[in-house]
């Protein structure tokens, strides 16, 4: 069956969803300023911001770490 993209465009253009785009898109944003602070490089692309309490809009430092995308997929289907 091949895809529809018109029915997956309408889903990501959903208000919620573009809010929770931006929320993840502001965590990275947050840990990579943090880490040129603190003389680090930048998160690499196999690696992704996990949020310890699981809220997308908590986006402060102690709730944020980076995890790979394994890990961080394996944490998401465990905790439900």
């Amino acid at each position: 069956m091949p895809r529809d993209y018109s029915k997956e465009r309408k889903y990501d253009s959903q208000p919620h969803v573009k809010a929770k785009r931006a929320a993840r898109n502001r965590a990275r944003l947050k840990v990579n300023n943090a880490r040129k602070a603190a003389g680090k490089p930048k998160l690499k692309t196999n690696q992704q911001v996990d949020h310890k309490d699981n809220n997308p809009q908590n986006n402060s430092m102690s709730n944020l770490r980076i995890m790979s995308p394994k890990a961080n997929t394996r944490r998401k289907y465990r905790s439900k």
